[in-house]
């Protein structure tokens, strides 16, 4: 387990699976890229999953 899951979980409780794997791309993205460009990415990546 990584410290992203740990964080996600601590401030997502009770969420459906999809929602949290989208919370935790998110997170990923975030401090990988800090100009923002990879979160629209991932919307459109969660749209399709959905």
């Amino acid at each position: 387990m990584d410290e992203s899951q740990l964080d996600q979980r601590s401030l997502t409780p009770v969420i459906f699976p999809s929602v949290q794997r989208f919370l935790l791309h998110q997170l990923k993205y975030r401090k990988t890229d800090d100009d923002g460009i990879q979160s629209t990415l991932t919307f459109r990546d969660f749209d399709n999953e959905v």
